[in-house]
């Protein structure tokens, strides 16, 4: 199990994450939601070990986050990842398996196959799009034995079948970890709905409801009816 316990960010002044106290279960993908700019990535980004929070414990199970068994047993895919472009797919596969343990190289043969980028892992990463790089990554991040992955927008920039392999993907890796996954994409959410977070103002909240109400509950936060606001000022007919 995730844990996080009291976990507040703040940059100068601002805060962007209030005591966040919330527990990720194992075996299950859990969404976390929100606007743009609620602190979702920063969220990640310290779970992940990427930023320091300015109070708080994040721990998984024993280990407390920064220790060396701690990191041995996350995985994190970003937004905003920056792949090593002199380097082939292939070559990237077996950089990041070596930094972990537990690997089933196997599985990453089979993985690349259905995402259609096997006939790509000897070509250099600098040729690669956009989703063969998001494919690459999940690809990767299948076939390491941790207990959590985190996963940060990894669907978007996916055509509608991988996104489809991936959403079933997800599926079948939750029989052995966790993931935590941020998304915007609603059709992603409503294929795992028994754990989702939301994140309104620097707090963190279960949701508990169906989750065709979340965007209700995503428009209250104050911005968003702000932009409403806006987007109605302008003269639409014609």
């Amino acid at each position: 199990m995730l844990y996080l316990d009291n976990v507040s960010k703040s940059f100068g002044k601002k805060t962007v994450l209030h005591n966040i106290n919330a527990e990720f279960p194992e075996r299950a993908c859990s969404i976390i939601v929100g606007v743009n700019g609620s602190g979702k990535t920063t969220l990640l980004n310290i779970i992940a070990g990427l930023s320091s929070s300015s109070s708080g414990i994040i721990s998984l199970n024993e280990y407390c986050e920064g220790s060396n068994e701690y990191k041995k047993r996350v995985f994190y895919i970003p937004s905003d990842f920056y792949l090593p472009d002199f380097m082939t797919g292939r070559e990237y596969a077996r950089f990041v398996f070596s930094r972990y343990p537990r690997v089933d190289k196997e599985r990453f043969s089979d993985i690349a196959s259905a995402f259609d980028i096997d006939n790509a892992l000897d070509m250099l990463i600098s040729s690669y799009s956009f989703g063969m790089k998001k494919k690459i990554q999940i690809a990767i991040a299948s076939c390491l034995d941790v207990d959590v992955l985190l996963i940060d927008e990894g669907l978007t920039g996916l055509d509608f079948e991988t996104t489809l392999l991936v959403q079933h993907l997800f599926s079948l890796l939750v029989r052995r970890m966790a993931i935590v996954l941020v998304t915007h994409d609603m059709d992603t959410v409503r294929c795992f709905p028994d754990s989702v977070f939301l994140l309104r103002n620097g707090r963190l909240e279960s949701f508990s409801g169906h989750v065709n109400e979340i965007p209700k509950y995503v428009s209250m936060d104050g911005s968003y009816e702000e932009k409403i606001k806006l987007l109605e000022k302008c003269n639409y007919s014609s």
